[in-house]
């Protein structure tokens, strides 16, 4: 249907004697459509009264539309717009907005395309807009949606319906470069972003900082323990591996280290806080000291089979994370946006740890292979829940709460709800595989979730962090 409500199916008429009144309300006017909505709907008790037998038709409901859209229907003046923010894409005119997509490299599919592909069109007010999927070969060839087969197909569809390419019509993909082969876009043209983030430096944390939750809160408290030192080892296990990795996995090396530095640098923080409030955090620390003096006596490739396996984990549990939208209702702000943060880079970087395996493992048997990381994945997990329970006994212990009532808490937290250990097992399965991948689980959606909270925390693609700052809480 174009814009002013003519189209094959009639006018709005046909969609109120359907019962399928479009309801429009413009972003930030809830309220008024709330209001609307009540005015038009029939009072409850009412329609209960009512015989069903005699009930008389039900009066059609008005039409609620943003005022652009009641202006065209009306011939009204549209109201004043809200400026958009400046640099954003809408305060951009099409010249600047051709540029920008021309310079675009978001994602990993700028890396082969011969140009990119905006659109084509009416660009004043076209009553019809086409999206199509993304530019293939003869698009990426001459830089416009729907040259090809495609193409004279579409024009021959057009001519159907008394439409023509560039007379009221605008034509567009929703993918702005080729993907290779033209197939859909895959994990595998994920860009890894760096989101230089920096929390609570003048937030008090409570000890209980997760909703008064104890369990919860003593759960992420003394996995953040491990974070610090323990991200520092992944790093250091990946970057021994990099050496020949192709031009792609190089770039997302550089990228996971990043984010690793940047998340070691943030639960430095985060512990400190969780210190201030009271707790000992030195028993777990010590933990962790031993097993940094222990990678220093393995293989390089032991440790980069140890880092794969923690990195699936950190993913599992980031899933699980963002996946229940409760998990953090009620939690300091501060500290539930650190953790959606984290979360978020988790998962955008699970594959680069397995990707460098691939590469150091590329001359190595697949039974070999499969014996090696699947091993080691048992080993870990034989230690890590171990260690995540002790640790967050020790700091109930501390806030006085011991005995088997709290170990029963702490099974249900992990087995019940939110059921963390549970939920694990599903993906945990999955690592031992045959063909297993990270992004063998597409959990793309999850970043897009949340990431908007963190767009204006993106790093230039020419910044670099310093190794220093894993250590440095400023």
């Amino acid at each position: 249907m174009n814009h002013n409500g003519e189209g094959p199916m009639g006018n709005l008429e046909i969609l109120h004697e359907m019962g399928l009144t479009p309801l429009w309300v413009l972003r930030g006017q809830a309220e008024e459509g709330a209001e609307a909505m009540d005015a038009v709907a029939p009072p409850e008790s009412a329609a209960a009264a009512a015989p069903v037998a005699e009930a008389p038709r039900s009066p059609r409901p008005s039409l609620i539309l943003p005022p652009a859209a009641a202006a065209a229907f009306s011939g009204a003046a549209p109201a004043p717009r809200t400026p958009l923010p400046a640099g954003s894409l809408g305060n951009m005119g099409w010249d600047e907005l051709q540029d920008a997509v021309a310079a675009c490299q978001a994602c990993a599919l700028c890396q082969q395309r011969k140009q990119a592909v905006l659109g084509v069109g009416d660009r004043q007010l076209p009553d019809w807009m086409f999206i199509g999927e993304g530019p293939g070969a003869d698009e990426d060839e001459q830089g416009e949606p729907f040259v090809g087969k495609a193409g004279k197909l579409l024009d021959a569809m057009l001519a159907a319906i008394d439409l023509q390419r560039g007379r009221g019509v605008y034509i567009g993909n929703a993918v702005k470069c080729r993907p290779p082969g033209n197939r859909t876009p895959t994990p595998q043209d994920l860009s890894i972003t760096p989101r230089d983030r920096r929390f609570g430096r003048d937030d008090r944390q409570g000890r209980w900082w997760m909703n008064g939750d104890p369990i919860a809160s003593v759960f992420h408290t003394a996995l953040s323990v491990t974070f610090p030192k323990g991200e520092a080892m992944f790093i250091e296990a990946v970057n021994a591996h990099r050496d020949g990795v192709p031009e792609k996995l190089a770039r997302e090396i550089r990228a996971f280290t990043q984010q690793e530095v940047i998340h070691s640098r943030e639960h430095v923080v985060f512990n400190r806080k969780a210190a201030e409030a009271g707790y000992d955090l030195s028993e777990l620390e010590a933990d962790v000291d031993n097993v940094m003096e222990l990678i220093k006596t393995r293989p390089p490739i032991v440790n980069l089979m140890a880092t794969i396996a923690l990195e699936h984990y950190t993913a599992m549990m980031a899933a699980i994370m963002l996946k229940d939208s409760a998990m953090y209702d009620g939690a300091e702000p501060e500290w539930a946006a650190l953790w959606k943060w984290h979360a978020i880079e988790e998962i955008e970087h699970k594959g680069v740890a397995y990707d460098t395996w691939l590469h150091a493992t590329r001359d190595w048997s697949r039974w070999r292979r499969w014996k090696a990381k699947s091993l080691m994945m048992v080993a870990i997990t034989a230690r890590f829940w171990p260690k995540r329970i002790r640790g967050m006994k020790a700091l109930l212990q501390q806030d006085g709460l011991t005995g088997w009532r709290v170990s029963a808490r702490i099974w249900w937290f992990m087995l019940g709800y939110p059921g963390i250990l549970r939920k694990s097992f599903v993906p945990w399965l999955a690592y031992f595989m045959p063909g297993f991948h990270p992004w063998n689980h597409d959990d793309r959606q999850l970043i897009k979730k949340f990431e908007s909270d963190y767009a204006d925390a993106v790093m230039p693609s020419h910044s670099s962090v310093a190794p220093e700052l894993a250590t440095a809480a400023a």
